[in-house]
């Protein structure tokens, strides 16, 4: 009896050993990885005691729910249940693997290209592992920017769609077959039905069954605006070469892990444009390194701001250097459902715009999604044209050739402007003349009870100078002329018109009407008179 007893005595004591054993470790990691969390010097993952490596998982002491975890809780919108580590070596992704698979840990996903490990978070002992928390990122989920539907607060009457104005609006009476021509676009979307009447002509690769099929809609509709062979959609650059890389399920979903691993295929795979018609609310450490991986091959990122009206642009859209695109409707409007903020670089065409659809059907349809691949095809025209060109060169003349909105320079809603062709084929060309109206804006600062100042912007769109420039404005039996003076290629001006208060706030708003004219004749007439219907909102 007294045997049996100083047994279970000395059993007892063991095993309280071991756990203050363990405990006095696992805090000594955490002094260790918070000192070198304070260190500038790359940390390495913390070497396993050997003791430890060779014993089974569930042997190991199970570590009381009061003990706090080395690691933060996932932010807001992360995916449960798993994060992703990413390390600076090979060696050390090697070793964290091996680790984490011979301990039983579930390995979702890896991505060797970026040394990165997506991990299940469902048994604790995965922190064992003891990686530094600078090394553990998080995974979000991504779709495509969410249309605006019809009670929608930012569907708005406000902003027309184009039918099929898309390529006359761009400044494009057709297509060149030949336009983009040695230039791949990767497509990162749900796929492409490559046997659709409008794409079994065009040049789409697939490197899997999945990649020439589409049951959702998306990425057909997204490469019908890059390659379309068809009325009433042909595509802006029908040469060009897509390579289809499904990131989205059935369900239209996906997350930064797989959009991160697609990025890298694209690149490898040869791509010079990949086209992101998609986006999540949450910044990924994977998703970012993903991009810089690109960038740093020269290839050129393009992506859709988000379809909420809010004031936040997707990711990864919202990337230093990656092409962030709005949209505008048939007016050259921003619209209401395209997300705003200073990461907006550039808008294109996205309200009512035709597209091919399942079912060798075409749709209408809106949304930042749609903007998106409208500019990655003008810059595979202008890459087939300059082949010499780099990827940042080729987005500069895009932007430089951009059209100027209601607000002059850069802004929230269009960034460096909107997007048109006809502009950028004639950059180089002499002879033209091109004054054109390029939208008003309420100016609230100086707008009062009495009187509101409307703004109106001219651009000199052409590649000569231009003189004697005058606006005439009229409205309400009203009719004032302005003269503006001369301005220079890419020029604009800024007129004010002062317009009673009680006008702009009539329940159908005032309309009004401004011709923009130069001293001599116009290359372009069709952009030179405007009239717009201006409303004045109160609150109660």
């Amino acid at each position: 009896m007294k045997k049996a007893l100083s047994l279970a005595l000395a059993a007892a004591f063991l095993a309280a050993s071991a756990w203050i054993a363990w405990s006095l470790g696992r805090a000594s990691r955490a002094e260790a990885v918070a000192d070198a969390g304070a260190s500038d010097a790359p940390v390495s993952i913390a070497a396993v005691p050997r003791e430890d490596a060779d014993v089974a998982v569930n042997a190991l002491p199970t570590p009381p729910l009061a003990v706090d975890s080395l690691y933060p809780e996932p932010p807001p919108g992360a995916l449960r249940g798993e994060i992703a580590l990413i390390f600076e070596t090979q060696a050390e992704y090697d070793q964290a693997l091996a680790w984490l698979r011979e301990h039983g840990i579930d390995v979702l996903d890896t991505l060797p290209g970026l040394n990165a490990i997506r991990v299940s978070t469902r048994n604790p002992f995965w922190e064992r592992l003891g990686a530094s928390p600078d090394r553990v990122g998080y995974n979000f989920p991504v779709a495509p920017p969410a249309p605006p539907s019809a009670d929608s607060p930012y569907a708005s009457t406000y902003n027309p769609g184009f039918g099929n104005a898309v390529l006359a609006f761009l400044g494009v009476e057709e297509p060149e077959p030949h336009w983009g021509e040695g230039v791949t676009v990767a497509v990162l979307d749900s796929g492409v039905m490559r046997d659709h009447v409008d794409l079994e002509d065009a040049r789409v690769l697939a490197l899997s069954h999945e990649a020439r099929t589409d049951s959702v809609g998306h990425g057909t509709a997204v490469s019908s605006l890059i390659v379309g062979q068809e009325e009433p959609m042909l595509g802006l650059a029908p040469g060009t070469t897509i390579l289809s890389l499904p990131v989205l399920d059935e369900t239209g979903r996906s997350d930064t892990f797989r959009v991160a691993e697609a990025i890298l295929l694209a690149v490898d795979q040869g791509a010079r444009i990949i086209n992101m018609s998609l986006g999540a609310y949450g910044d990924s450490k994977i998703l970012r390194q993903a991009v810089k991986y690109a960038q740093d091959h020269g290839v050129v990122l393009v992506a859709a701001a988000g379809n909420d009206g809010a004031s936040q642009v997707a990711y990864p859209a919202a990337y230093d250097g990656v092409l962030a695109v709005a949209a505008v409707d048939a007016l050259g409007q921003p619209a209401a459902f395209s997300n705003y903020g200073p990461q907006i670089d550039i808008a294109a065409p996205g309200v009512g715009v035709p597209v091919a659809w399942t079912g060798d059907q075409f749709a209408s349809v809106s949304g930042t999604s749609f903007s998106t691949p409208l500019v990655s095809a003008a810059l595979a025209m202008v890459l087939q044209q300059n082949p010499r060109l780099s990827g940042t060169e080729a987005v500069r003349i895009l932007l430089d050739n951009a059209n100027e909105a209601a607000i002059p320079g850069k802004d929230a809603y269009v960034g460096d402007g909107i997007l048109n062709i006809e502009r950028i084929l004639d950059r180089n060309r002499r002879g033209v003349f091109d004054a054109a109206l390029a939208g008003y804006t309420l100016n609230p600062e100086a707008t009062t009870t009495q009187v509101c100042q409307v703004d109106i912007a001219i651009e000199n769109r052409g590649t000569e100078y231009l003189s004697q420039v005058q606006l005439t404005v009229t409205y309400d039996e009203e009719k004032a002329t302005y003269p503006l003076g001369a301005l220079e290629p890419g020029d604009v001006i800024v007129q004010p018109v002062m317009v009673p208060a009680d006008l702009l706030g009539q329940p159908n708003g005032l309309t009004i009407e401004s011709t923009v004219t130069i001293n001599g004749e116009d290359s372009r007439p069709d952009n030179d008179s405007t009239a717009r219907t201006l409303r004045l909102l109160r609150e109660d």
